[in-house]
């Protein structure tokens, strides 16, 4: 966190207004550090959100976070289920388990309420860590049909990663981003990981902030043995769904909004689905029924 004035410690004249300060703990100290570079500023960011230097999570007025869909995934926090779509998730953690053996993807509705159009970049954290454990993210605006840009598993395959101040989304007040936090974890390494989402501008990238909080664990009486096959992926026109024990299941095509675009029944082992009139773009393909756990799979729909 900096602030664009001086520590009163140092005095009320001690360095002139336009200088951001640093002010941090280190070994139960006050350490204050003035930066006239915002580049160095960032990078000194990213160098505490490493050694765990006072970069927790965040929450700031003018900003709000939302949960907007949680696909492959079952909440168990505490926020009732009548208050979850309206619940300011800003500075605070939200659980979730996999539902099956798939992908979990969080879709964080992230509104600006500053007052001003800005130019939001997004940052991950892993709080901590499970190495066979992967996870992406793309971000874009709440109109972007695309979903925006995606970053892949092994751009961002470090313990943070924050995107170019050049890759900024443009967002008016009043308006929002979405960020989709794609996760998947490893099914022969149980255990809980939590990610920190931050929000910011390329000057200041960790404004505020969310936890994803994501726990799996193994069950040997788990009879979700349902395997989705998709193909071609990515779809045009048509696409083939196959699964085995999933004769009678509902299939829904969700885009990267929640929103459900189509709904099929599955008649046999098999079922082709026209997507021809489908905009270009991610959507999350559901298999629902009454003996199975929700089974997803990302298909990109490119004509």
């Amino acid at each position: 966190m900096y602030f664009e004035y001086c520590s009163p410690i140092l005095g009320p004249n001690s360095c002139p207004s336009s200088i951001p300060v640093i002010l941090t703990l280190f070994m139960h100290n006050l350490v204050i550090i003035r930066i006239n570079d915002l580049e160095i500023m960032k990078k000194l960011l990213l160098l505490f959100a490493l050694t765990g230097i006072s970069l927790g999570a965040t929450a700031q007025d003018g900003i709000e976070i939302f949960i907007s869909s949680h696909p492959g995934g079952s909440y168990t926090g505490s926020v009732s289920q009548a208050n979850f779509a309206t619940h300011d998730f800003s500075g605070e953690t939200a659980e979730f388990t996999p539902i099956g053996q798939n992908e979990i993807v969080v879709d964080l509705h992230i509104e600006n309420h500053t007052g001003e159009t800005v130019s939001w970049i997004v940052s991950r954290r892993r709080v901590n860590e499970i190495s066979s454990w992967t996870d992406f993210l793309c971000w874009g605006h709440e109109t972007d049909n695309t979903g925006g840009l995606c970053i892949d598993a092994g751009s961002m395959d470090s313990s943070i990663y924050s995107m170019p101040s050049q890759t900024g989304v443009t967002i008016q007040d009043s308006e929002a981003g979405i960020l989709a936090a794609h996760i998947n974890p490893d099914q022969n390494a149980p255990g809980c990981v939590t990610y920190r989402y931050y929000v910011g501008t390329g000057a200041a990238p960790f404004t505020d902030s969310v936890d994803i909080e994501v726990c799996f664990s193994l069950n040997v009486d788990d009879n979700s043995q349902i395997e989705l096959n998709v193909a071609p992926n990515p779809v045009n026109d048509f696409v083939k769904i196959s699964s085995n024990g999933a004769e009678g299941s509902m299939i829904e095509i969700v885009d990267v909004f929640g929103n459900s675009v189509r709904t099929e029944m599955m008649d046999g082992a098999s079922k082709t689905i026209n997507t021809a009139d489908l905009k270009n773009g991610v959507y999350f393909l559901r298999l629902i029924g009454e003996e199975i756990p929700i089974t997803s799979k990302k298909i990109v729909v490119r004509h």
